[in-house]
């Protein structure tokens, strides 16, 4: 059997879907078709790496242990040189010290100290050595925040002796001395502690203490100072040891080493190639509209512009146009001009920096020599962005840098003023050096590459690894599993069509503002339903009355042609009198978005035919110029003005906009394509058609699914994906010419009278029953829409039996989409939260917390948890006295500070944060025993089978990623109701299987199961059923139920009891959606 594969790849699923193809390679049938589902790769709050978490816990246990040393090795230091002994050490803090920490480092600027308080300030200095960073790029992020308030506090030193001094006596560290609460108003430079401890052993040796000599102090100095340089990395035996940035460094697309050419490292972006490159690509894309003509950049304007570029970092287009001289009339292609500023204002709006890197270097080497820069040579511009880009501290670069001949001042001068650079490209120096001449002769990037002898398909890349973004690589990754079964079920596919949504390739910020406009537009529409409803009693408006109601606001209740104004009455209710127009004609542009869009009178459409705006109004002066004055002041829109205002269309220009809206150019879709193209064998098809991987543009396949009533309810369940598939599997090429044609009819012909109409390019005469009645939507083969409905329904062997379809007679069964999900069986995310509990009472099943006075509570007429309330009865009456004052408001009651009332009646001290004490037994030990901190992350669930009254009662254990580090794995089952001590301990000849999120299970209930449908759905409000597969989900202790959804996630079931069920099996379901049962398991450990 000849196929189709059509792909819809999304950043949580793939639809997908198998059409068979007749002699003509083009879809008769549906064969197959599902989803796949699976989860974002990057945290759902923040947008962060999955690997984050793990890399900063990763990078705390290297400080902690790097920390340890240190304070070893000071312990080692105080011994050796017989300041204290080890036992002397070993008992320092276990009395509290009289003398405060702070005190100590005040009076130790006058006053002899002892050995142990001596040694307390050494160990307190290793402890708290203050920040310093050896990384080039400090400037921002958290670093940046602290070197500001070291700065602040820098000048506040001034008026000190040292930092104790400081930190003692000054007003702005009266109530806090170090951070708290994710501020860095407090922090100090590790050289400022430096000099401070080197004022100390001063003093100390003044006064004549024997443990502060200069031997001692050179030796403590070294142990304070000790710090791994930033390339360094770990150490030796990590695999993250030494320079690892150089390590990463991936190989030039083009000079790979395959061509007999030794291989090239990628270029660094602040290279003066890669800039180089890259400058000329963006100016070749530069295009301008002058009277309704499109045209790209003349040489002379491009040279001035790159000119302009290397001079002038901050550059706007209305310095493009200063420097071009373009004239008033000419617009820049991708500038807003809104009708409300001027062209300067709108031009200014926009500012980029094309050579950045350049400018940070040149700005730095003026120190040395104004406009220094000019006298490097290319090459040693290479070597400085490659050395500040691979090195991150000071010697490194210097070395590197010596050894490009770069001149000793010169070093000295860019180390001090020049932050360091990240990223590389894809092409290495030598790469960007051949195609720089090509595209200085204004040539696109694909001919560049010819000229050079460069085979451009390369330069997409073609590996898996090569993928930066987790998203998009798990999306590929996905999609290839999801190739692979098809082919291992069906052959290879004759044709693969390619969906890609437009959020893949965005980030983590750009998809958040996209939902965000999503649910503005959503709520403007709703807004425009309940008006046209309420105002116009129209009972259910459609999409197409909300696009009349905004575009006949947007023009200010005129026709776009005739600029005659609306009868708004028969505009709503009479469907022959307005018709909403493509200004490009859509059999000429496939262009289906709201900028190409206007609303018209019906006899204006039928008039205009299939011509753009200019080209029906060229042999109509006078309307031409009303139009074009009315079209600039009225359409607020700049890119619909420049639609409505073209002049020049013509071949070269449809079909360059054809293609642009028929095909996805994104970079993700490019990848697919060229690793799909060298990587998937196809089969033959029975035509000589060459292109077989066609990246199909969403913006045509909506359209068609549009037309053809098929709609998507997002909420409806995630088979939508599976629709979405095979619409796009059936966007052949002569499904485009079929639509092509029917947009050529529907553009060009002309009623006249309401049952017969002509086509004006051939002259045929058509007759309708009804009145006005407009000829259906191309289907890709007859009654696609029905069949595609039953594939989907609930029984669609029966539904396609009742189409008696012929390219069914000689099927077998026909089963339902079974959508497959990707199971979460991975070990990830934190053992525990982050607050720490005091211990004290965790064998009674209480922790002590220390909790803002915000959180209180009053319960009873008490304080809901407070612990011991007798140890200080006073602040315990003061604090419920202000509770009740507020009802009970703790957020209220304590919005000014609360001090603690002393004996007399008078404030005493600030008071914060109070101990509650808590009921908790499912906890983590943490510091020794010492506290304990709330389970976190929940890995799996460990359900068992008991025999209980010769009936099996189902129970499930949960796994928590604390319990993965333990020796035996936990055996108490949930009981609902019940404290942990009281849970079910279970036996391991009774475990039946373990459950992650989204494995599937088979249940059977006594009686029906109701299942809710999702906010916003328009099916059913609820679903019962005895006997059902269902996706688990999560569980919840509290209530010893679990969350299921069905295989579609139409519908859930959030306290889902397994106790009493009569069957509970495990399925495996593959990536296409095949069901098969699991055996028994053998409950398997993490050690």
């Amino acid at each position: 059997m000849n196929y189709v594969l059509g792909l819809d790849v999304g950043i949580t699923s793939c639809g997908w879907a198998v059409l068979e193809l007749n002699h003509e390679d083009e879809p008769v049938r549906i064969v197959d078709l599902n989803s796949r589902i699976f989860d974002k790769a990057e945290a759902p709050k923040t947008g962060e790496s999955l690997a984050a978490p793990r890399r900063m816990a990763r990078g705390i246990r290297r400080l902690t242990r790097r920390r340890k040393f240190r304070l070893h090795r000071v312990r080692g230091f105080l011994v050796r040189h017989h300041i204290l002994t080890k036992e002397e050490i070993e008992n320092l803090y276990i009395t509290p010290h009289k003398t405060d920490i702070y005190e100590l480092r005040y009076r130790a600027l006058t006053e002899k100290v002892s050995p142990s308080d001596w040694a307390r300030l050494l160990i307190f200095f290793a402890k708290h050595r203050g920040f310093q960073s050896n990384r080039k790029n400090e400037k921002s992020g958290e670093d940046g925040l602290m070197l500001a308030a070291i700065g602040e506090n820098k000048k506040i030193l001034e008026n000190y002796r040292s930092v104790g001094d400081m930190l003692y006596s000054d007003e702005k560290f009266k109530d806090c001395k170090r951070n708290k609460g994710g501020t860095y108003r407090f922090t100090v430079s590790r050289s400022m502690l430096k000099e401070e401890v080197q004022t100390l052993f001063k003093k100390q040796r003044e006064l004549g203490q024997t443990f502060a000599g200069e031997d001692l102090e050179d030796e403590y100095i070294s142990i304070f100072s000790a710090q791994r340089n930033f390339d360094e990395g770990p150490g030796a035996n990590s695999p993250y040891a030494g320079d690892q940035i150089e390590k990463m460094i991936g190989n030039c697309t083009f000079e790979d080493g395959k061509n007999g050419r030794p291989p090239q490292k990628r270029a660094p972006k602040a290279s003066y190639a890669f800039m180089a490159f890259n400058l000329w690509q963006k100016i070749n894309h530069i295009r301008v509209n002058s009277k309704g003509i499109e045209r790209s950049l003349e040489t002379e304007e491009k040279n001035k512009i790159a000119g302009l570029a290397w001079t002038k970092e901050n550059i706007t287009y209305h310095d493009l146009r200063q420097i071009t001289g373009l004239d008033e009339e000419t617009r820049f292609s991708g500038v807003t001009y809104p009708l409300d500023s001027t062209t300067e204002e709108a031009e200014k709006k926009v500012k980029f920096s094309w050579v950045k890197p350049y400018h940070a270097m040149r700005r730095a080497l003026d120190k040395v020599e104004k406009n220094y820069i000019q006298k490097l040579r290319r090459e040693e511009i290479d070597a400085i962005a490659y050395a500040f880009t691979v090195y991150k501290n000071d010697k490194k670069i210097r070395t590197a840098l010596a050894e490009k001949g770069i001149e000793d001042n010169v070093a000295d001068v860019l180390i001090t003023h020049l932050d360091g650079f990240s990223k590389f490209g894809h092409l290495s120096e030598y790469a960007c050096y051949k195609l720089l001449p090509f595209l200085e002769k204004g040539e696109e990037y694909y001919k560049a590459c010819e000229s050079a002898g460069y085979d451009f398909r390369k330069s997409s890349m073609e590996k898996l690894e090569d993928i930066p973004n987790p998203v998009v690589k798990r999306a590929v990754t996905q999609t290839m599993k999801v190739i692979k079964a098809v082919q291992r079920k069906y052959g290879n596919p004759v044709e693969v069509h390619i969906e890609l949504a437009r959020e893949l390739a965005r980030s983590f910020k750009d998809r958040a503002a996209m939902d965000d406009r999503m649910k503005e537009n959503y709520a403007k529409n709703e807004k425009i339903k309940e008006c046209l409803s309420k105002e116009f009693h129209i009972m259910n408006p459609t999409g197409q009355d909300i696009v009349k109601w905004k575009l006949y606001e947007q023009q200010k209740k005129c026709c776009a042609y005739s600029q005659k104004l609306f009868d708004v009455d028969r505009l709503l209710h009479d469907r022959t009198y307005a018709e909403v127009d493509h200004i490009l004609p859509y059999s000429r542009s496939f262009d289906d978005t709201y900028r190409n869009k206007v609303l018209v009178l019906t006899k204006e459409n039928r008039d205009k035919g299939n011509r753009t705006p200019m080209e029906y109004l060229a042999d109509k002066p006078e309307r031409k110029e009303k139009f074009i004055a009315w079209v600039k002041t009225t359409i607020k829109d700049s890119k619909k003005r420049e639609h409505l205002l073209r002049v020049k269309y013509g071949r070269d220009e449809e079909a360059e906009w054809k293609q642009r809206h028929l095909q996805d150019t994104q970079y993700i879709s490019r990848f697919l394509y060229n690793y799909l193209r060298n990587t998937l064998e196809l089969a033959p098809g029975y035509t000589d058609r060459k292109r077989r991987i066609i990246p199909v543009n969403g913006a045509v396949t909506g359209y068609i699914r549009k037309r053809l009533g098929i709609h998507k309810i997002r909420e409806n369940g995630d088979l939508h994906h599976a629709v979405d598939a095979v619409v796009i599997a059936a966007t052949t090429q002569g499904m485009i010419q079929k639509v092509t044609r029917y947009s050529q009819i529907k553009e060009n012909e002309t009623w006249i009278d309401d049952h017969t109409k002509v086509d004006e390019r051939t002259g045929e005469i058509f007759f309708v029953k009804k009145a006005h009645e407009k000829d259906a939507f191309p289907e890709p083969w007859p009654r696609f829409r029905q069949e595609l409905e039953a594939r989907v329904s609930e029984d669609p062997g029966e539904a396609i039996r009742r189409l008696h379809l012929p390219a069914y007679e000689n099927v077998g069964e026909i089963k339902k989409p079974f959508v497959s999900r990707m199971p979460r069986r991975k070990v990830r995310g934190a053992a525990h939260k982050e607050t720490v509990r005091s211990g004290k009472l965790r064998e009674d099943g209480y922790t002590i917390l220390k909790t803002d006075l915000s959180a209180l509570k009053l319960k009873n007429g008490e304080i809901e948890g407070y612990y011991r309330p007798e140890s200080d009865r006073l602040l315990y009456e003061a604090l419920k006295k202000r509770l009740e004052a507020f009802g009970g408001k703790g957020k209220e009651a304590f919005k000014t500070p609360f001090y603690k009332p002393k004996a007399d009646g008078t404030p005493g001290p600030l008071v914060k944060k109070v101990k509650i004490i808590e009921k908790s037994s499912l906890n983590v030990p943490v510091h020794k025993g010492k506290g304990v901190a709330y389970n976190d992350t929940m890995v799996r669930i460990d359900i068992f089978g008991v025999n209980e009254k010769g009936k099996t009662a189902y129970y499930f254990v949960p796994v928590y990623v604390s319990d993965t580090v333990k020796k035996e794995l936990p055996c108490r089952a949930v009981v609902q109701g019940k404290s942990y001590e009281n849970w079910k301990i279970m036996d391991d000849k009774d475990f039946l299987f373990s459950l992650y999120s989204n494995d599937m299970i088979h249940v059977v209930a006594k009686r029906d199961l109701s299942f809710t449908a999702a906010e916003g759905s328009s099916l059913t409000a609820t679903m019962e059923t005895k006997d059902t597969c269902v996706y688990y989900k999560t569980a919840d202790i509290s209530t010893g139920n679990i969350k299921v959804i069905t295989h579609d996630n139409s519908y859930e079931k959030r306290s889902f009891g397994i106790k009493t069920l009569l069957q509970l099996e495990k399925c495996e379901v593959d990536v296409l959606g095949n069901i098969s049962f699991v055996k028994k398991e053998k409950r398997q450990g993490f050690r």
